[in-house]
Order: C-alpha cells, then structure tokens, then sequence
C-alpha cells in the first residue's frame, strides 16, 4: 500500500469516527478538514467523495437530510472501513 494510500485509509477511518451513521458530504468534508488540518474546496472535495463511492468505501443511504435550502443525499461507510 502505498504512503498517499494508506494516509487516505487513515484519514477516512478517523473521519468515520467523526461523523454519524449516516452524513451529507458537506459533514464528511467537514470531519476530514478536521482530521487533516486543511481547507477543501466544495469542487475537489466532491471529486474526492466520488472517488470514495465509486471505490466502495462509502454508499448511499436511504432518505434526505433537511438543509437551508434543499433536501440532501445522506450517505454512510460501509461497513470494513474503519
């Protein structure tokens, strides 16, 4: 596993920790802004969740989430990360 990887890996667990059974990716975004010290731009940060949807670390979970001004995808991890 390569160092970029595993930070990865590393940062997606801890930020498993940080967010509830299921979250919006403003919430996740947040939690790894957290754990990495770092802003994320809105943009790059959805290329990124993509990348964790797509590779299966996260899925789509029943519902919405009521925000400000519309209602929101919820997501979760699946179950072998973290």
């Amino acid at each position: 596993m390569t160092s970029s990887l595993s930070n990865r890996l590393d940062t997606t667990a801890i930020s498993k920790s940080l967010v509830g059974d299921t979250f919006t990716i403003p919430e996740l975004r947040a939690a790894f802004e957290i754990v990495t010290g770092k802003s994320f731009d809105r943009g790059n940060f959805r290329r990124k969740f993509q990348g964790l949807l797509e590779g299966g670390v996260v899925e789509r979970a029943p519902g919405k989430r009521a925000t400000a001004s519309k209602p929101a995808a919820v997501y979760r991890f699946r179950s072998a990360i973290g």
